[in-house]
């Protein structure tokens, strides 16, 4: 079941820091988040936020923005490429990753 459609509308919101208009760089990937599945690992995927270089109360504030179903979108620098990072996101339950 998808969580996504209720906010397909809304624009995403860079969750950490600025966006410099290319999906990879030497600090990581941007992504878009958007929508879930039910099963979510939602403390895992705050961590894994966390390890991307948001703080906690960031990390915390975009799960919630996920689960709301906001597109949400953020820079994870422990990822080289768009590639690894959606794999290593919808295992933990997001629905959608997009460069």
């Amino acid at each position: 079941m998808s969580h996504s459609s209720r906010s397909m509308g809304s624009v995403g919101r860079l969750a950490f820091g600025q966006d410099t208009g290319r999906d990879q760089s030497s600090s990581g990937v941007v992504v878009e988040l958007l929508g879930w599945r039910p099963g979510t690992r939602k403390v895992s995927l705050t961590k894994l936020l966390r390890q991307g270089g948001n703080g906690l109360a960031a990390s915390s504030k975009i799960t919630q923005q996920i689960l709301e179903g906001e597109p949400v979108r953020v820079r994870l620098r422990q990822f080289a490429s768009v590639e690894a990072a959606r794999a290593a996101l919808t295992k933990l339950g997001v629905e959608q990753v997009r460069a």
